[in-house]
């Protein structure tokens, strides 16, 4: 069972694999409050290489 499933079961886990259910996240990923929040459940050193890759590979079109 992978961590989502674990988390929120699986019916919630199917839930998330659906595109409509990213929207928001795709919508959100590349405004600066959306780095802020990923950035504050982050410890220092992950700060660092997501700040690295951010706008290169984690803002790039799906």
């Amino acid at each position: 069972m992978d961590r989502c499933s674990k988390i929120i079961g699986n019916f919630g886990a199917a839930l998330f694999q659906t595109p409509a259910a990213w929207a928001p996240v795709h919508a959100e990923r590349p405004t600066p409050r959306y780095r802020q929040i990923i950035e504050g459940w982050s410890d220092e050193d992950s700060v660092r290489q997501i700040r690295k890759i951010y706008d290169t590979a984690l803002l790039k079109t799906d």
